[in-house]
C-alpha cells in the first residue's frame, strides 16, 4: 500500500512539473515551426549563462549550416569548436557567428526547480531576417556595380589598384551577410552570386596589378639603409615590387634627425617625410614627427630612433601613404 502511495506521488509530481514547463520546451517545434523560425534552447545555472547557450546555439547553427550550403564551392569558414563544448563554457563563453545576430529575440525565461537550472529559447524569424538582410545586400551590391564601372574604365595601374581594394573590401562585409541569408533563403540569394565569382577574378588582377607596379625608392640621407629595407619589406609583404630601374612610380623618402650634443647628451626630434609620386605627380604625401629622444651614447641615440622609424612606418605607412587612409 505504501509503496502504491509512494508511485502515485511520484507521478504526480512529475506530472506537476511536466505542467509548469512552458510551451516552448514541451514542444518547440509548435511553438516556433522550422520554417518560419530558427531557434535553441539555452540553459544554464544561470539566466545569463542559459541566454550566452541559446545565443552560442544559434551562430553554431549558422555556421553549419553555411558550411554546408557553399562546400561545394569551397568557400569554407573556420569556426569555433569550443561553441560545442557546452559542458566546459559555463564561466567562459564566448559566442561566435558568421556575422552579428540579427532579429534575434528571447522567449522568458524558465527555472526548473528539479534541476536547478534556467531555461530560455532564442529565436529568429526567418521572414524579418530575409527583409533585413535582402536590403543590405542591395544596396551593398548597388555600390559593387558601381565600384566595378569605375575600374573597367580606369586605365592607370595604381589608380586601379585602389579601386580593387575597395572592391574587395565590399565583398568581405558583402560576405557575412550573404552568408546569414544563405541560411535564411538560398534561392532568394542566387542572383548575388555573380559578386563572389568576381572576386575570385579581381583578386588575381589585384595581385597581378602590383607585381608590375614597380616602386622606386630615393632617399634624402644615404645613412638610412635600415630604413630603405625596411620600406622595401613592407612594399614586398603586400606585393609590390621594389626596383631601381623603369619605376613608374617613386617614393621620395627624407628624413631630419634635427640632433643636438649638449652636456654630454645627445639628442634628436627625427622627422620623416614621404612623397609618393606616380606619373601624374605627387599621389600622397605625409610627414610625421616623432617625440624627443635622448641617449649618452650616439649608438645606442641610434639604434632608438631607428627603432622608432621602423616602428612608425610598420603602423602607418601603407594606411597612409599608399593607400592615403583607403582600404587599411
Amino acid at each position: 500500500m505504501k509503496k502504491n502511495i509512494l508511485f502515485i506521488f511520484l507521478i504526480i509530481n512529475c506530472c506537476s512539473l511536466f505542467s509548469l514547463s512552458p510551451d516552448w520546451i514541451l514542444n518547440r517545434e509548435k511553438q516556433f515551426p522550422k520554417d518560419k523560425y530558427i531557434s535553441s534552447i539555452g540553459e544554464g545555472s544561470s539566466r545569463e549563462s542559459a541566454k550566452y547557450y541559446a545565443l552560442a546555439e544559434l551562430a553554431a547553427f549558422f555556421t553549419q549550416k553555411v558550411e554546408s550550403s557553399i562546400k561545394s564551392d569551397s568557400l569554407l569558414i573556420n569556426y569555433n569548436d569550443e561553441l560545442l563544448k557546452k559542458e566546459s563554457l559555463e564561466k567562459s563563453i564566448t559566442v561566435t557567428s558568421v556575422a552579428e545576430l540579427l532579429c534575434v529575440e528571447y522567449t522568458d525565461y524558465f527555472f526548473n526547480k528539479r534541476e536547478k537550472k534556467w531555461f530560455v529559447c532564442a529565436y529568429i524569424n526567418r521572414s524579418e531576417l530575409w527583409t533585413i538582410l535582402s536590403k543590405r545586400l542591395e544596396l551593398l551590391e548597388a555600390s559593387f556595380v558601381q565600384i566595378n564601372q569605375l575600374m573597367v574604365k580606369e586605365k592607370e595601374p595604381f589608380k586601379k589598384i585602389i579601386l580593387l581594394k575597395e572592391y574587395l573590401n565590399f565583398t568581405a562585409d558583402f560576405e557575412s551577410f550573404y552568408y546569414m541569408a544563405l541560411v535564411i533563403n538560398p534561392e532568394g540569394c542566387g542572383k548575388y552570386l555573380n559578386v563572389f565569382l568576381r572576386k575570385n577574378e579581381l583578386k588575381q588582377e589585384l595581385k597581378n596589378l602590383k607585381q608590375h607596379t614597380g616602386i622606386h625608392i630615393r632617399m634624402n640621407n644615404e645613412n638610412m639603409d635600415e630604413i630603405k629595407i625596411k620600406l622595401q619589406s613592407i612594399l614586398a609583404a603586400e606585393g609590390f615590387l621594389s626596383v631601381q630601374k623603369g619605376a613608374r612610380y617613386f617614393l621620395d623618402v627624407k628624413i631630419n634627425l634635427n640632433q643636438t650634443f649638449f652636456n654630454g647628451i645627445y639628442s634628436c626630434i627625427p622627422q620623416l617625410t614621404v612623397n609618393f609620386i606616380g606619373p601624374d605627380g605627387i599621389i600622397n604625401s605625409f610627414s610625421w614627427v616623432l617625440d624627443k629622444i635622448s641617449s649618452y651614447n650616439e649608438m645606442t641615440l641610434r639604434r632608438i630612433y631607428i627603432d622608432a622609424l621602423e616602428n612608425l612606418l610598420d603602423e602607418r605607412f601603407l594606411s597612409e601613404c599608399i593607400y592615403g587612409g583607403k582600404n587599411e
